[in-house]
């Protein structure tokens, strides 16, 4: 009975938004619902809102931060400026560098037996939920391991050298203190093995 009721009270929300329409411009004898009247918000109360990036207000913002003061307490930010990440800090190609990004692929890795495979065992599927490491080759032609830098981050890769480049996130977070590497000198492919962080999934 209470989708009866609620079909009615729906019905007689749209008839009443007709009938104001009907009335015109200069007739306010009736108002008209909207979703903050229909939650029981008074429009009149003004809320703060969230300065956009690059506006004056958070140029103010940032710069007040960066002098120590902590910003307002009632603010209405989403997050605070200790959990947004530095755009400094996000390093992206560069246009003045001409290196090229080598050819790589990303695998999901997963450790099963004949148990998993044919009996169903245990509770792992072939979906990359129940992997344990990520996979990252990258080739690099004609190179040696001594000219290739490698750096990798919980949630990033990047492996350089004087002629190619490549920076790119990862798609899962991974511990990157516990990964391995290894340059395979007849294909030219630097194989990165990074275990996958569970808790984070």
């Amino acid at each position: 009975m209470a989708g009866l009721t609620d079909l009615n009270a729906l019905s007689d929300l749209l008839r009443a938004g007709d009938d104001a329409a009907n009335d015109g411009p200069g007739d306010s004898s009736q108002q008209t619902a909207t979703p903050a009247s229909l939650a029981g918000i008074d429009p009149t109360i003004t809320r703060p809102v969230p300065a956009v990036l690059g506006s004056e207000q958070h140029k103010k913002e940032q710069e007040a931060a960066s002098k120590g003061s902590a910003a307002p307490a009632d603010s209405g930010d989403i997050w605070g400026a200790d959990e947004v990440v530095d755009e400094a800090a996000i390093e992206v190609q560069s246009k003045d560098d001409n290196r090229k990004v080598p050819k790589h692929e990303m695998y999901y890795k997963q450790a099963v037996d004949s148990g998993d495979v044919w009996l169903g065992l245990s509770d792992k599927d072939p979906g990359s939920g129940s992997c344990t490491h990520l996979v990252v080759k990258v080739h690099f032609p004609n190179h040696a391991m001594k000219e290739i830098d490698l750096d990798v981050t919980k949630s990033s890769i990047s492996a350089e050298s004087g002629e190619f480049r490549l920076k790119t996130y990862l798609p899962v977070s991974v511990d990157s203190d516990n990964g391995s590497a290894k340059f395979d000198t007849k294909t030219y492919v630097l194989t990165v093995t990074l275990p996958i962080l569970e808790q984070d999934w």
